[in-house]
């Protein structure tokens, strides 16, 4: 059985539902409704949020919902043979993303050993859940599903200490998680697509592109994310005039990204045309950019101007620095999240570092804010270079006991094929090695007549397809041929005696005999002179 069909039916299987089990077991004996009486402070948590009703956030939550499931699915179907896989997958690492983000966030913050999980804590799950799906897009393509949910696991556990140390510890702002999120899982994607390298894929795979209905899909996704970005940056901000601020900053920022990133496009492509990876992807900058201070009175104009770095940032990375990343530093980033999370993640924390030092947040400390940005980059770059060693060699290991390929479309047909030639080679050399040496030339010798038929049989199907190709080919040569004509064309050619006076049809003027054929003709002739000379 190939390497990639091992993969995929056994431990695929076993390892999900292995994981599944482990989540129930630990919702079981930690996880308990939030009755509203007690409450731990969870990160970015406040009173006023437990003052509000239960329910009061969950358009929001549903917002940001839509976000993780269509707009991040969708927004991945650019590629033009992976497009099944990049909404399936999505909605595999987010289903499980969730559970275990529950989980690890709430580690930090029991009460009398419990989590309380509430509308808050579900929405902070679908944040933890978000980081995975960034990195995801480092490396869509180039992983199995079981891979991704190892790096869901160790992403998710990594996150959850990152953000502990940076919302409890440190004390700095993040609420739109510009430092925490974006750029944390953008750096954790490239650290592990560096680590899973192919030097063979250098310059670019067939499949690496797009279609017509790819793109068209894929800025279904960008839409729908464009449309929410308010609600995610002020999902877990204060209640009140706080939130409002998030909600006209960000949608600021995104209308401003907007015309930063058309324009740039149009100016650093040939002929002034707009390129759809562009519009895909650098339109959103401005909603990742302006997250670490959406809460803070940065003034209309700021958000706007922080939306017009990040679009033209964003534009110019996809324009100029994918490609160097690429040959120069062997980082082969898919979906270009360096450039959509990546660089305008580093902006909104410097953004948040400066709007802090000029008192744009009360209780703020620009230190600690520097420090946060650091950290993230830190846990992320560690943390994806740990993952990407544990999926090498999980990959060595595999290519040792069965020599298989790379994971392009045709992996699983060209793993079996060399897995049976080894076999076959390893079987007769065995044979020779035996004290029946007479068998094992039977057996040798049936095997080379199975070959030689097989081939035979390849040769003769390969035969019926030409025959087939050219009687297409004859047939779709003599529809074209027997249409109507220009009339000018047929008053020429109708002197000549190529065209029918009754139907105006072109008239095949040689016409192929077959051997029987002609010996029939031959014979009548034979006979007509016989009978000539007889009478």
């Amino acid at each position: 059985m190939p390497a990639y069909a091992t993969n995929m039916r056994l431990k695929f299987p076993i390892v999900a539902l292995t994981l599944e089990i482990i989540t129930i077991i630990l919702f079981a004996v930690f996880v308990v409704y939030d009755d509203g009486k007690g409450h731990g402070h969870d990160a970015h948590d406040n009173a006023t949020h437990h003052e509000a009703q239960p329910m009061d956030l969950y358009p929001m939550f549903q917002d940001v919902h839509v976000m993780i499931f269509i707009g991040f699915g969708f927004l991945m179907t650019f590629l033009k043979r992976y497009g099944f896989s990049s909404v399936g997958v999505n909605l595999l690492l987010a289903a499980f993303g969730l559970q275990w983000g529950l989980l690890m966030q709430g580690i930090w913050h029991l009460d009398d050993g419990k989590i309380k999980i509430n509308i808050f804590k579900i929405i902070n799950a679908d944040f933890s859940t978000a980081t995975v799906l960034i990195s995801f897009g480092a490396v869509l393509g180039k992983t199995s599903p079981l891979q991704l949910l190892i790096m869901t696991v160790l992403e998710i556990a990594i996150f959850s200490i990152n953000e502990h140390l940076v919302a409890n510890v440190l004390g700095a702002n993040d609420v739109g998680a510009s430092m925490i999120i974006h750029a944390y899982g953008a750096y954790f994607g490239l650290a592990v697509a560096r680590v899973l390298y192919r030097p063979g894929l250098r310059n670019g795979h067939e499949n690496d592109g797009s279609v017509y209905h790819s793109d068209l899909f894929a800025m279904i996704g960008t839409v729908f994310l464009w449309m929410f970005w308010p609600s995610f940056n002020s999902a877990i901000a204060d209640p009140g005039i706080t939130q409002l601020t998030a909600v006209i900053n960000t949608y600021l920022s995104l209308a401003a990204c907007v015309l930063s990133a058309y324009a740039i496009s149009s100016l650093v492509e040939h002929r002034g045309k707009l390129d759809m990876v562009h519009i895909q992807n650098a339109t959103l900058a401005g909603g990742v950019a302006v997250g670490t201070c959406a809460d803070m009175n940065i003034e209309p104009f700021g958000a706007m101007l922080i939306g017009l770095l990040a679009g033209t940032i964003s534009t110019l990375g996809f324009k100029f620095l994918t490609p160097i990343l690429a040959s120069n530093l062997g980082i082969q980033d898919t979906c270009g999240v360096h450039n959509l999370h990546g660089m305008p993640g580093i902006l909104g924390g410097l953004a948040g570092i400066v709007a802090v030092a000029l008192g744009k947040k009360e209780g703020g400390d620009a230190a600690m804010q520097a420090a946060a940005l650091a950290s993230s980059l830190g846990f992320a770059l560690v943390g994806g270079a740990i993952t990407g060693r544990e999926k090498t060699k999980r990959k060595r290991s595999r290519s040792r006991s069965s020599s298989s390929s790379s994971s392009s479309s045709s992996s699983s047909s060209s793993s079996s094929s060399s897995a049976s030639s080894s076999g076959s080679s390893h079987s007769s050399s065995n044979s020779r090695s035996s004290s029946s040496s007479s068998n094992s030339r039977r057996k040798s010798g049936k095997q080379s007549k199975k070959r030689k038929k097989e081939k035979q049989h390849k040769k003769k199907g390969k035969k019926e397809k030409r025959h087939k190709r050219k009687k297409d080919k004859k047939a779709k040569g003599g529809e074209e041929n027997s249409g109507p004509v220009q009339i000018s064309k047929y008053l020429k050619d109708k002197k000549k005696g190529k065209y029918s006076m009754i139907s105006g049809k072109k008239i095949k003027m040689k016409v192929k005999k077959s051997k029987k054929d002609k010996q029939r003709d031959k014979n009548r002739a034979e006979l007509l002179e016989f009978l000539n000379s007889t009478v």
